[in-house]
């Protein structure tokens, strides 16, 4: 598969713009994105130098912030606006997007906090990544062992957290991630997958500062392969905030489906549910569908979606996330569980559905589920930051459009360089470029098949 190279511009970034959130949220939602877009998605450079993705490098700016508010910058234009860009009809391979791997430049991430803003995020969304621990899992001839079952036990032999290991043998484990752990050092890792088990040496958290455990793990003997499966869900939010791009964004994800299915030609059994969610007096808060191989008739339900509803900033994504993950019969055992997130608006805040979040998300990482988070325009950085979560406990990654295609409302962009960057250099790519790569990441065996999407 050819990806494109990025993309040339000189985009300022805009500050933070201030929105209303629903009465049962204690927080004052903030969010922006820069006015500034190129109807030209071509294959040039852009160039997003003065980041490193391998240091903490944000300047992002934070006066007088509170764990409740995101101070606010006014100084850009309305996200509501992009600047004179006509719109080319809807069709697959016009939107661009971004992707960061926050589990991939942990510093660069945990920097992040050392800025005031940024460092109130945690408690705001009662989630915690400090005690982070990466399991690498290898059989008995140094090949990855992809869906063992992985556990981080305490000194009173609680288990503190679950996880599965990915086609790369990798699983990430936390330590005290939410309020209701209650984990007491020192630590170990226990793997089981096939009949065969392994237990490492105890460890502890202290004086980790910004870094993590990367502990290896050796198996006695070999493992069979985990079953060439694909479990593929969207999550997407339909509320009328997404009117602006989901006419492209259904013809991108019906180009990045379609591409999927090819993948069944290299022997990969594939199951597909996509499901709609808007919020409480909407037509629906979730529409599900269950899993199905029968990929055309999905496809067709796709297209007769739309955008209705909502008219608040906080969906009913906890929701959502609760239906897909809970609700759903994701397989016992495949090379990869994949849930794209799609939506351009944050979840309610109060207490009972905070309480949701922290039940479902680990949730998640247990069944071997990695939450892909697609964020559209209307963004803000308190959402940013919770869908950047939701990647790095489940071993997920981030996906992020931009306005490089000229397609919607304008975007955070939250790796251009200026005072509100909190993402490293990227590279830009067509989102039905882009979205394929990620999938075929996940699906790829160690010495396999380079590309299972391709021809």
């Amino acid at each position: 598969m050819t990806f494109p190279t990025t993309f040339v511009a000189a985009l300022a970034t805009f500050g933070l713009l201030a929105a209303c959130g629903d009465s049962d949220d204690a927080v004052d939602w903030a969010g922006g994105g820069s006015g500034s877009s190129s109807a030209d998605a071509g294959s040039t450079s852009f160039d997003t130098a003065g980041s490193s993705s391998d240091t903490a490098g944000s300047s992002f700016d934070t006066a007088g912030s509170s764990s409740d508010t995101v101070p606010s910058d006014t100084s850009g234009p309305s996200p509501d606006t992009m600047s004179g860009v006509d719109e080319p009809p809807p069709a697959a391979g016009q939107m661009t997007a971004g992707e960061w791997r926050d589990l991939d430049e942990w510093s660069y991430y945990r920097g992040l906090f050392d800025e005031p803003a940024w460092s109130t995020m945690e408690s705001r969304w009662t989630f915690d990544t400090a005690q982070r621990a990466r399991v690498n899992v290898v059989d008995a001839d140094g090949l990855p062992v992809n869906d063992a079952a992985v556990e981080l036990v305490d000194a009173n032999e609680g288990v503190v957290f679950r996880a599965r290991t990915d086609n790369a043998g990798r699983a990430n484990v936390y330590a005290n991630l939410t309020e209701e752990t209650e984990a007491t050092p020192p630590y170990a890792v226990h793997v089981k997958v096939a009949g065969q088990s392994a237990v490492t040496a105890s460890f502890e958290f202290a004086g980790l500062a910004d870094e993590f455990h990367d502990l290896d793990v050796v198996l006695d003997g070999t493992v069979p392969a985990a079953a060439a499966a694909l479990d593929l869900m969207f999550v997407i939010d339909t509320t009328s905030s997404m009117s602006d791009e989901m006419n492209f964004l259904k013809a991108e994800l019906e180009s990045v489906i379609s591409n999927v299915d090819d993948a069944s030609g290299h022997g990969v059994d594939i199951r597909l549910s996509l499901n709609y969610y808007r919020d409480h007096g909407d037509d629906y808060v979730v529409e599900p569908m269950p899993f199905t191989t029968d990929i055309g008739a999905a496809l067709a339900d796709l297209r007769s979606e739309s955008a209705s509803g909502g008219g608040d900033t906080p969906e009913a994504v906890e929701e959502a996330l609760a239906d897909a993950i809970e609700a759903h019969s994701w397989r016992a055992s495949a090379r990869a569980r994949l849930l794209f997130l799609v939506l351009d608006a944050p979840p309610h805040s109060s207490s009972q559905h905070l309480a949701v979040l922290r039940r479902v998300i680990p949730a998640a990482a247990e069944a071997g589920i990695r939450i892909i988070p697609v964020t559209a325009s209307g963004i803000d950085k308190p959402t940013e930051f919770l869908t950047r979560v939701m990647a790095i406990v489940t071993g997920g990654t981030y996906v992020f459009i931009t306005d490089d295609s000229g397609i919607g409302n304008a975007h955070i962009e939250s790796h251009l360089p200026g005072p509100t960057q909190t993402i490293g250099t990227v590279e830009i790519e067509k989102l039905n470029d882009l979205l394929p790569r990620v999938i075929n990441g996940y699906l790829t065996e160690p010495g396999g098949d380079e590309d299972l999407l391709g021809d």
